[in-house]
């Protein structure tokens, strides 16, 4: 009569965890359904978005080159002047400088995005102008910013002559942009200029004791050549 009744219970034991397992199935089969769903489609969207990417990196793109002074990021002494020629490969690519100071380069081939490569200025009207750095990092929708100089700028050199205009003046004091040297006894003097002090015009001076001192709002793409005069 026992085992009977043991064969009942058991009976009606694994029906009631049989029953529990397709209660919990159907209270979460829609959650479980609808989950596996959202995966899907989430991977599907990402496959898309990848293959999209692929793409664009794949494509032509611009860039673009923006040249500042030797006075800071706001100076522009170009103000539409001159051309920015870019090296890629065995070919060459130019583009204008705008009067902001940016040179747009269209229809980069895709390798160079993000790449070094060669560049100068050009097109300046005569005047010196050349890049601080003539390798140049191009990105697609990056704005690559570069320093251009103008060759004279770091350095000063020159002579000077007694009154006569003729004969080099020795142990002359030139003060320039808080430097200062003596001329040699020939009369020449090469003094370089620290490169936040740099400008087109600097003030000169010239100082020897017996003679009248002097001073010139000098251009630096040139060679200084003066005169002192003696002390009457």
């Amino acid at each position: 009569m026992k085992n009977i009744e043991n064969k009942k219970f058991r009976k009606n034991n694994k029906l009631s965890i049989g029953q529990r397992i397709l209660q919990w199935l159907k209270r979460n089969f829609t959650a479980t359904v609808i989950g596996i769903m959202l995966s899907i489609i989430g991977i599907i969207l990402t496959l898309i978005f990848d293959l999209k990417g692929c793409g664009e990196d794949n494509e032509p793109f611009t860039a673009t080159i923006e040249v500042y002074g030797w006075e800071g990021e706001q100076h522009n002494p170009l103000e539409g002047k001159g051309s920015i020629v870019l090296i890629l490969g065995d070919k060459t690519e130019k583009a204008e400088i705008n009067r902001q100071g940016e040179a747009l380069f269209n229809g980069i081939p895709p390798e160079y995005n993000g790449k070094f490569v060669s560049a100068y200025i050009t097109d300046t009207e005569s005047e010196p102008y050349y890049l601080s750095d003539s390798i140049i990092k191009i990105q697609k929708n990056r704005l690559t910013k570069v320093q251009v100089l103008l060759e004279g700028l770091e350095k000063l050199q020159g002579e000077i002559f007694d009154e006569t205009g003729i004969n080099g003046l020795s142990g002359v004091k030139i003060l320039v942009a808080g430097q200062e040297t003596t001329t040699d006894e020939w009369g020449h003097f090469s003094i370089d200029i620290p490169r936040d002090r740099l400008k087109r015009i600097q003030l000169v001076e010239a100082k020897k004791q017996g003679y009248v001192s002097n001073s010139w709002n000098f251009d630096m793409t040139g060679k200084l050549e003066k005169k002192l005069e003696k002390q009457k």
